[in-house]
């Protein structure tokens, strides 16, 4: 991937986490309305960055916990495995993996 995309793409997947978090940190029902309301475009990005770049576990890593945030957790899991195969140190996979892990 071209670094300019690649920084853009960081930069992306940088702000769509640190306002999920934020809007989790205030209330979770919160958290979930903004993922209602902004949640397709937030994917369709991730999914963008994916087409250009399949293996960019932070894309895979971040749409994972949009997916788990949502109940989604099939396609978490997947998206939490793909980071890892990428990335075997990504934290934020990891992480989604094991609450993933303990609550089945």
């Amino acid at each position: 991937m071209d670094s300019t995309i690649s920084r853009s793409f960081s930069l992306l997947v940088a702000a769509c986490a640190a306002l999920f978090m934020a809007a989790a940190a205030r209330d979770s029902a919160f958290a979930v309305h903004m993922l209602i309301f902004a949640g397709a475009g937030i994917l369709a990005a991730f999914a963008t960055a994916l087409k250009l770049d399949p293996q960019y576990a932070p894309a895979h890593a971040q749409r994972g916990m949009i997916y788990l945030a949502t109940g989604d957790n099939d396609r978490a899991r997947t998206d939490f495995r793909d980071a890892l195969s990428s990335e075997p140190t990504n934290e934020i996979a990891t992480a989604g993996l094991s609450r993933l892990d303990g609550s089945q």
